[in-house]
């Protein structure tokens, strides 16, 4: 019965994910301000309000590193693919206890990592010795950027993020940083850089930030670029004049 009771604490841990907020996605905070604005572009406002948990956003980062995987083999030459899927699967699995803190800057998002950290260790005492250290190895890396693995889960993770915002964009609601109340130092700092307050031009903005403050590898980079243009161009939309 022991594996059993370790499967399951881990089940409980990863339902409870699905009832943690992201608070990025507070989707009435960016888009619009009152229901009377919602029909200004003619969506329904229960779609504006809907938030999404931290489990959707999970899912959909495992799912894209594992096609990152399948598409440029040649950049993980020694890695474990599946305990690197899940690591991608579990990485936010520490919101369980401490929650989502929005990632613009807010200085709660950093105060929180030694707690989110003993979290992701207790979640990881679950699992088979070989295959926790791996693991934690391998969230580690994602933690601090230090890899090149380390640094495609954190690529992906913001990948995620910025695609929803061009998929909401698809759909005629274009977010704006400027309504949130109030917008922190760093999106007014990343809105001026880019010359707009469009929260598709500044979460990329961040993203690109990160990979300039961590000397993301050439090769993650680019597939970031080459996702962005494609996603971009299914709206219509050249890549982004500001990058560099």
């Amino acid at each position: 019965m022991g594996a059993a009771k370790k499967l399951w604490k881990n089940f409980e841990t990863m339902t409870d994910l699905t009832y943690v907020m992201r608070k990025g996605y507070e989707v009435c905070g960016v888009y619009v301000r009152d229901k009377e604005d919602a029909k200004e572009v003619h969506v329904s406002p229960d779609l504006l309000l809907r938030q999404e948990s931290t489990a959707e956003h999970s899912a959909r980062v495992a799912n894209l590193l594992s096609e990152v995987m399948v598409w440029y083999p040649m950049y993980f030459s020694g890695v474990d693919t599946f305990l690197a899927m899940k690591t991608a699967l579990n990485h936010d699995v520490g919101e369980v206890k401490v929650g989502d803190v929005c990632d613009d800057g807010n200085r709660a998002h950093d105060l929180k990592a030694d707690a989110e950290w003993r979290a992701v260790k207790d979640f990881y005492e679950n699992l088979p010795t070989k295959i926790r250290d791996t693991m934690l190895d391998y969230h580690r890396q994602f933690e601090d950027c230090s890899t090149l693995l380390g640094q495609t889960i954190k690529m992906v993770d913001k990948l995620d993020a910025i695609g929803r915002l061009i998929l909401y964009e698809k759909r005629g609601l274009y977010g704006d940083v400027y309504y949130k109340n109030p917008p922190s130092e760093q999106d007014v700092k990343f809105a001026e850089d880019v010359g707009t307050g469009n929260c598709t031009d500044v979460w990329a903005r961040h993203m690109q930030n990160l990979f300039d403050k961590y000397d993301f590898r050439p090769q993650v980079v680019g597939v970031a670029k080459d996702f962005l243009t494609v996603g971009l161009q299914s709206i219509g939309k050249p890549f982004f004049s500001w990058w560099q």
